[in-house]
């Protein structure tokens, strides 16, 4: 708490340029005799105050200190006004904050520029409402498709937002399972609030996968897939070949998933091995050449 004041103390006197230790003990809620103590702590910090005498006196910086010349460094600067970047980034109200510090600073964080959202995406009312669920641990009502496409109705109490691979997840305690569960927000719908509150105790998120069975997949994409190559595969799956195109040398699942992402790059990909992929995705083929015949 000395910590904070010391802080709050600097930032006062370089934005009100001079404050009187009565003033300033009323705003801290602490003695006069507290606020001449932290005085002089500043000053050994190398914070350079005086004091005016008289009915115009009082507590003063000289002009043109700033604080990264004493409790903060440059790079610790950064750091600071890169996490309010991103919690800006999330709607928690955070702009005003930053820019005041940028000012207190006299840097930016110029350097990053965070938005969550997708691009093209417009309806940002579903995170501000789990947003302020999560905060009061309110409990809602929501339809819900989980990822082998099995639809659920579920009353949950919202917990925690988490942002996790490009994704964001509400964590609540799902009444219909009696265990806690993270739900993707983009598969949550028909969102309900209820006026029903909770006080639990938020547990720490495995974000681990279930052990699966992973086989060898070899697929060859064509250059022109570039794009998608660089952003969904790590540098030791990739092999660019002399003519430009790419082998890929991944472990996946065998399931729905892998044949519906295999058939997002159309004629650009070619399964090469496994043999039981590749007969897999031939008779996918045909299913869907059949309704379009029709």
């Amino acid at each position: 708490m000395q910590t904070q004041r010391l802080f709050e103390i600097v930032y006062l006197l370089l934005d009100k340029k001079q404050m009187t230790a009565q003033a300033l003990a009323e705003h801290f809620e602490v003695s006069v005799r507290t606020i001449y103590r932290d005085i002089d702590r500043l000053s050994q910090a190398g914070v350079p105050l005086y004091t005016k005498q008289g009915q115009n006196g009082g507590i003063a910086i000289l002009e043109g200190f700033k604080l990264n010349k004493s409790l903060l460094d440059r790079e610790e600067q950064q750091r600071i006004l890169t996490a309010l970047e991103s919690l800006a980034a999330t709607g928690l109200n955070e702009q005003a904050l930053l820019e005041r510090l940028s000012r207190f600073f006299a840097c930016s964080a110029d350097w990053i520029k965070v938005d969550y959202i997708a691009w093209g995406e417009e309806n940002k009312g579903l995170f501000e409402q789990l947003k302020e669920a999560a905060m009061k641990q309110q409990t809602l009502t929501f339809d819900y498709y989980n990822s082998n496409g099995e639809y659920s109705h579920r009353k949950a109490a919202a917990l925690r937002l988490i942002f996790k691979s490009r994704s964001w997840y509400l964590q609540g305690y799902c009444y219909e399972r009696n265990d806690y569960r993270l739900f993707k927000l983009k598969r949550m719908q028909k969102v309900v609030l209820l006026a029903e509150y909770g006080e639990f105790d938020v547990p720490d998120i495995d974000f681990e996968r279930p052990s699966l069975a992973q086989t060898e997949i070899v697929l060859k994409i064509k250059s022109t897939a570039a794009w998608r190559i660089y952003d969904e595969f790590t540098p030791a799956e990739i092999t660019v070949l002399d003519d430009g195109d790419f082998l890929i040398h991944s472990k996946r699942p065998i399931d729905r998933w892998l044949l519906g992402y295999i058939l997002s790059f159309g004629e650009l990909a070619e399964i090469l091995a496994p043999k039981t992929l590749r007969q897999n995705l031939a008779a996918e083929l045909e299913k869907m050449q059949r309704i379009y015949k029709e």
